[in-house]
């Protein structure tokens, strides 16, 4: 994605949730999202920055597409007198499917506020380790569902230990290669050992 653009839609349910975190945090999400949405550059995050981060990723996603098809829809010509009929049809089945886009925009938006305005609330009472160990259990949801299901799950403290020797993309990069390797996740059972054997390999498994 290095389509240069010259704006972009920032969310009120976006300011609602980065407010809650750090300054720190705040500035980080924020310049992700902008370096992101007008460059396609994604910036290194990690921890709490991260797992906002890849809640709220994939609402621009949704928006870069949308601004690019209306781009494409603009260059194409205005249909000739005899294809008016069809032409209506397909404005009206536009206007429909323009609705449907923003009835699930709106959705996509109010799920994200939900999810992480729910779980600030239930980590207002926990240490450092334990938030981070659940936004990460949040992301696992979202981004590795297979692995969150099929695979005995991470406990605080096998995630503690492997953040002691691995960033949080790290981390995250390898779950979702084991993830996507269709072929080979259904050998595994414990997500903790296939971690630390990927990770140990560099952040890939051949299968051998």
């Amino acid at each position: 994605m290095s389509t240069e653009r010259n704006s972009f839609t920032f969310y009120l349910s976006f300011e609602k949730a980065i407010s809650r975190l750090s300054n720190k945090n705040q500035l980080l999400i924020y310049r992700a999202i902008s370096r992101y949405s007008l460059f396609g550059e994604e910036i290194k995050l990690e921890g709490i920055p991260l797992t906002i981060w890849e809640i709220i990723k994939p609402t621009l996603d949704k928006s870069r597409i949308k601004s690019e098809s209306g781009k494409k829809a603009r260059g194409i010509e205005k249909p000739s007198l005899l294809g008016n009929c069809n032409a209506k049809k397909q404005s009206e089945n536009k206007a429909k499917t323009k609705r449907d886009r923003d009835r699930d925009r709106d959705r996509d938006i109010k799920e994200i506020h939900t999810k992480v305005c729910t779980k600030k609330a239930e980590l207002s009472l926990l240490t450092p380790e334990e938030e981070s160990f659940n936004l990460f259990q949040i992301w696992m949801k979202d981004n590795a569902p297979y692995c969150n299901k099929n695979l005995n799950s991470l406990t605080l403290q096998e995630f503690n230990k492997l953040k002691e020797n691995y960033t949080g993309k790290e981390i995250a990069d390898t779950i979702q290669q084991i993830e996507n390797r269709k072929d080979l996740r259904k050998r595994y059972s414990n997500l903790y050992r296939t971690l630390l054997n990927w990770l140990k390999k560099g952040g890939t498994d051949n299968g051998k």
